[in-house]
């Protein structure tokens, strides 16, 4: 990622998100996800990221991954936290969908709880490795 600073970060990220998935209007995007962090921060403390947001204009979860290997601050109420692995993410705002975005999140946050996994896959520069680093820890848990 080219940003140095969260909203920047983010805001490349659902750019790049709306460019992938076909959204038409990326700044209603942002603005749920900016609404979303207002009420607490998605950084968590081993250095992972998990911005997320639900929405009416996504039909199905879907997610995109941003890497900053050398980290982005958040200066929050709850702390001062850096995160190098950002998973951005929305989901349907409709009731059905939100037992499978707390699933989602429950199953990102166990294959981060690896020690030193952040840093691993921040210092991966193939997108191919990545994604089989991520598998293989999936696997190891067996979701």
């Amino acid at each position: 990622m080219i940003s140095t600073t969260k909203d920047g970060v983010l805001q490349e990220l659902v750019n790049k998100f709306a460019s992938t998935y076909h959204i038409t209007n990326p700044k209603a995007l942002f603005d749920e996800l900016r609404s979303r962090e207002s009420l607490a921060s998605t950084f968590l403390p081993n250095g992972l990221a998990l911005p997320h947001a639900r929405s009416d204009l996504v039909k199905d979860l879907s997610l995109i991954i941003g890497v900053a290997p050398n980290g982005i601050s958040d200066r929050s109420e709850s702390g001062n936290s850096k995160a190098k692995i950002f998973c951005l993410f929305f989901s349907p705002a409709n009731e059905k969908a939100f037992a499978e975005h707390l699933k989602f999140l429950s199953q990102i946050s166990s294959i981060f709880s690896e020690p030193n996994l952040v840093d691993e896959l921040s210092q991966i520069k193939e997108t191919s490795q990545f994604i089989s680093r991520i598998k293989k820890r999936e696997e190891d848990l067996e979701l």
